[in-house]
Formats: C-alpha cells, structure tokens, sequence
C-alpha cells in the first residue's frame, strides 16, 4: 500500500491513526520479529532532555553480510540511501520502548513524529533534543515522519536532531520529491544515522532498530501501515483515497 497524503487530515485525524499505528508497530515486533528476551510496548516520555556538542561526516555505506543471530541480524548495516557517522562526541510523547526482559532497561525506541512534535521551533527543539539525549544514554532510535514539512522543519526532521547534538553541522536536506524520513540511529560512541527519504504514493521500507551494537531487526513499516489503515472509520479512508 502506497504512502498517503496525511496533509489531507486534520492533526486529531492524524493523532488517531499515530496511537494505533504505535500500537499494530509493538504488536508486529512482539509477534516474532524481536528476539527471545526482548519485548516492545508503547510508553509516554516524560522525561527532560540534555544537550550536547558533536561534529559529523558522511560516511560511505558499506556493504557486509548479513547473517541471523537469535533474531537479529549480526555484524551488518540496514540498506539506506545515507549513512552519516558522528566524528567526535562529548558525552556526558509517545513512543514505542524496546526491552531486554531479563534487565528491564531501554535498548531502543521508535519514534513516530506527530504534528505537535514540528508545529512550531520549540517543540521541534524538544522532539531533537529527546532523540539525542537517547543516544547519549546509549539507547538507538527510529524515527518515522510522515507528516509534510513545516516552517519550523524546512530541513527536515533529521538535521534538527543532527543540529541538537552540533549547531554548526552541515546537514543534507532530504529531496524535494520525497520529504518523509524513515531515520535508525545506532547507539555508539560516535553515533550512525541510517537515513532513508521517501515520497507519498511509495511503498514504506523496512524499519531497521538496533537492539545492541552488532544486531537489528527489521519492523515490517508497510505491514502495520497496511493494518492500521484498514482498521481506520470509511470515511476518512475516503477522504485518504478519495477514488
């Protein structure tokens, strides 16, 4: 199913199909895509955010193996059109939270943006400012946006969060023709962002979320999409697919 043009709907439409979309994501990841030991439930975050100085530089992607590992992929990258490796680090809403059973802490986290997250600059400071904080705590991260670009966004969602960790970074804009972010960032001392750009009417790419510092798994973006769109009331399938 071809990506959907949400400019369409109002932000509490929207905010209806992101609380179900968070939620089909855990169930997708419970059903057999985490390996034994881990598990994923949709949290609310509280919590207050750090900030911090890194330099950065992009990196060619490499091409490596993959092999399966208890449900992971071992000692292999997830295909993306960019990948950016942070060069020097000083280290110090609503999400889904990916646990190890066995040690109840975080390893990784799914963000999906809302409108609230880009609607003006301090929220877009805010939304940045959580995902790098993550990152310092050594917690990976994927951010879906699906949402237009906004005026307090013109970059894209990506290069606030670069520019969170370094105001002075150079950060590429996503292309014109396809605004929307599908961004896995791995938790390292110097940090990697997996960036993937795509447009509405294109099919979602996989997810890819590490869950340690050699595994990720792959959530299945266009099958809980998919899902959590035909469970959506007619009328705004109408309005989303008006033929």
């Amino acid at each position: 199913m071809p990506l959907h043009d949400w400019s369409k709907m109002s932000a509490g439409h929207f905010h209806a199909f992101h609380t179900s979309w968070l939620i089909h994501m855990a169930e997708f990841l419970n059903d057999g895509v985490l390996p034994d030991g881990f598990h994923a439930l949709p949290e609310q975050h509280t919590e207050g955010f750090i900030t911090d100085v890194t330099t950065y530089e992009v990196d060619p992607i490499p091409t490596r193996k993959k092999t399966k590992v208890g449900g992971g992929i071992a000692l292999a990258e997830p295909k993306s059109e960019r990948r950016v490796i942070a060069k020097k680090v000083v280290y110090p809403g609503r999400h889904i939270a990916i646990r190890y059973a066995e040690a109840p802490r975080i390893v990784a986290v799914i963000e999906l943006v809302s409108n609230s997250n880009k609607d003006r600059r301090e929220t877009v400071g805010e939304f940045a400012g959580k995902v790098a904080d993550y990152l310092r705590m050594g917690v990976h991260v994927l951010v879906v946006d699906i949402l237009p670009p906004s005026r307090s966004t013109p970059n894209g969602m990506h290069a606030a969060i670069w520019r969170s960790l370094d105001r002075d970074a150079t950060v590429e804009s996503p292309p014109e023709d396809r605004p929307f972010l599908i961004a896995s960032y791995r938790a390292e001392r110097k940090p990697i962002a997996y960036i993937n750009s795509i447009a509405v009417d294109q099919k979602l790419p996989q997810g890819p979320i590490y869950i340690d510092s050699t595994r990720y798994v792959e959530l299945p973006l266009e099958a809980s999409y998919m899902e959590t769109f035909r469970r959506l009331p007619k009328f705004l399938k109408t309005k989303l697919e008006p033929r």
